[in-house]
């Protein structure tokens, strides 16, 4: 099962209203994922809008994702367990609701379909670089457009808002 979840774009920069698309592949019915968020579509291509904070709205599709029986996973090479309040502060989580990877080594990314980079640390950029060069995952989501395309990897790379 494959799902990808992607940040179209913000409305306007007044408010907080955000336009989500949703494509899939062999996942049950995108359009009931979507109607959750108010929204709709079909099987394979759904989508929906968000107001609010876009902090928000991460464990929101986390916590439906997990009614679908995916695993979340998430890698943060400054996350320390005895700093876990300030983390979930700061990334308006109430909970931390995913398994942290304590690596990017090429065991802890077996059966890993998705990466999504939110920022790009220094200590990590060459390993995610090399990720998507010798495509060892399907499809990497890079937030803030640094990665360049290259057309010898097989794996799918896409940028917020494209």
């Amino acid at each position: 099962m494959e799902i990808l979840w992607r940040i179209n774009w913000k409305e306007n920069e007044e408010n907080d209203k955000w336009k989500i698309s949703l494509r899939a592949n062999g996942f049950k019915d995108l359009s009931d994922f979507a109607q959750k968020f108010e929204g709709g579509g079909h099987k394979n291509a759904s989508g929906f809008t968000f107001n609010g904070k876009l902090e928000a709205l991460t464990e929101k599709i986390i916590n439906e994702l997990k009614t679908k029986n995916f695993q979340v996973f998430g890698y943060d090479p400054f996350f320390r367990v005895e700093f876990v309040e300030k983390y979930l502060k700061e990334n308006q989580l109430s909970k931390l609701n995913f398994t942290l990877k304590n690596d990017l080594s090429n065991e802890s990314l077996e059966g890993i379909d998705c990466i999504c980079v939110i920022q790009h640390h220094d200590d990590v950029e060459n390993r995610i670089l090399e990720i998507y060069e010798k495509s060892l995952i399907p499809f990497i989501y890079d937030c803030q457009t640094k990665i360049s395309k290259n057309p010898k990897s097989s794996t799918h790379l896409d940028y917020l808002g494209s």
